[in-house]
């Protein structure tokens, strides 16, 4: 009987691991060889080419056996790539000394984990080479993948892969279906590429990302708790319904000073009391919009104490008053809430964030009650951004499951918060049972990092205890 795709493609990738595996025991341990090849032959390898390239090498036994230190130079980590199946591998240059190599590779992966004949996608993702035995960082991206280093893998001397996440630039399903598009299926995603590079990088393993890359790498962590030996998320809420009142209670009761709270809510009512004038001033095209540039402007000031305290705070003196020209309420306003964000292209960039904000992740409200009788319309939500065809029942235990799982049974995770980002309303804070723990750094927005810290020791000794190494700060 013919395999079906998805046992096809576990036997290449099984026959991949026990190919890397025959090479890393070492020519000299005979028993080891057999048992291997014995596996392979049971396989019924399609990579049958490189399977003999291997044996050939082994062949060599004897009185004249390399030692395991001569093996090692037998496959560098560029022919260890070149033996995996269902990849495309771009060499670029390294970012700086601490990597020997670089590369951009495209995988393979399924659209559907479930149903393979559901038909193929590629995801983007980035690797940065130090060796085989040091850790790997496990850049888990909400967006777009980057070449970009992480200042964990900086800490930790480590390798890199940053995986870019479904549904964005090189990483979209052939079939934009947004069925696809779900917690499972992007943990789905980040386990097969664990496992496919797992045998080739064979250190520890930390996940990390932040914001909605944070919440991937949580919500990776809860489908495959076994997979990561460390997680660290950044300003990675896991948030309760569709709209998360805890959202509104945090912006407009508790965070800062009532003070600085109320020149918000003043500085709203200012724009949309001179709307023509502040787009006047602005310059926008309206051709760039799904929808009229007033609308935008609404969008964008019922955005704006959201934003403001996500990645502005403790700046309240910068806040424009009925004293300030049209001019500078424009500026702060295009600084702090930028109109482009609703732009048509924007709109297109980050429709999956928005769709699974809708399905399954939930998302914060617009607050319209104390601007009412300044706006066109009063029924303004984030979630006017999914399309109809991206809609489906939200899931609302999903949510609460992935929270149950992280403050009760989530080991070595370490949750990072800036005390100003609105997110921190929906902040883990693990039991005091588990080996895993929560910072809020007084005053740090969604932008803080382990360096901005006042506990940041705290963080070091962890990741040295848990990864076994000693950092470099």
């Amino acid at each position: 009987m013919k395999p079906s795709a998805s046992e096809s493609t576990d036997r290449n990738r099984n026959a991949q691991t026990l190919l890397i595996q025959l090479y890393s025991i070492g020519l000299s341990n005979k028993a080891g060889r057999l048992k291997l090849i014995n596996s392979l032959v049971k396989i019924n390898l399609r990579v049958l080419a490189h399977s003999i390239m291997i044996l050939l090498l082994v062949s060599c036994g004897g009185n004249n056996t390399p030692s395991t230190e001569d093996n090692d130079e037998l496959l560098t980590f560029a022919q260890k790539l070149q033996l995996l199946e269902g990849i495309k591998i771009t060499e670029i240059p390294s970012p700086n000394a601490q990597f020997s190599q670089s590369y951009i590779i495209d995988i393979t992966q399924p659209i559907d984990h479930n149903a393979p004949t559901a038909g193929n996608y590629e995801q983007r993702i980035y690797l940065h080479y130090v060796d085989e035995a040091s850790p790997v960082i496990f850049n888990t991206r909400g967006y777009t993948g980057s070449e970009n280093i992480h200042e964990v893998t900086t800490l930790t001397k480590a390798n890199q892969i940053t995986v870019t996440a479904r549904y964005y630039e090189h990483a979209i399903p052939h079939k934009s279906d947004w069925q696809y598009l779900t917690i499972e299926q992007q943990s789905d995603d980040l386990h097969a590429i664990f496992e496919l590079f797992k045998p080739l990088l064979n250190g520890k393993w930390l996940s990390t990302g932040t914001s909605k890359g944070g919440m991937n790498a949580l919500f990776y962590r809860y489908a495959y708790p076994n997979d990561m030996d460390v997680t660290i998320a950044y300003a990675a809420p896991i948030m309760f319904g569709r709209e998360d009142l805890r959202f509104d209670t945090f912006v407009y009761e508790t965070v800062s000073n009532k003070g600085c709270r109320d020149k918000i809510s003043d500085f709203q009512r200012l724009v949309l009391s001179n709307k023509e004038a502040v787009l006047s001033v602005l310059a926008l095209n309206p051709d760039d919009f799904n929808f009229s540039l007033l609308r935008a402007l609404e969008y964008s000031v019922l955005e704006y104490p959201f934003a403001f305290w996500q990645y502005a705070p403790s700046d309240c003196a910068s806040i424009p008053m009925s004293t300030s020209t049209t001019e500078q309420l424009a500026t702060h306003l295009n600084q702090q809430s930028n109109l482009r964000y609703f732009s048509r292209d924007a709109y297109t960039f980050f429709s999956p964030g928005f769709i699974q904000g809708y399905n399954e992740v939930g998302y914060y409200r617009y607050k319209t009650e104390h601007l009412a009788d300044l706006l066109e319309v009063t029924d303004y939500s984030p979630h006017d951004f999914v399309p109809e065809s991206g809609k489906r029942n939200f899931e609302p235990n999903k949510m609460r499951d992935i929270s149950s799982w992280l403050i009760n049974e989530g080991q070595q995770i370490i949750y990072i918060y800036g005390g100003f980002d609105p997110y921190t309303a929906a902040a883990v804070k693990p039991s005091d049972t588990l080996d895993s723990f929560s910072i809020i750094q007084p005053s740090g927005s969604h932008s803080v990092r382990i360096n901005m810290l006042d506990e940041k020791d705290r963080v070091y000794s962890a990741i040295e205890s848990w990864l076994n190494v000693k950092l470099v700060p």
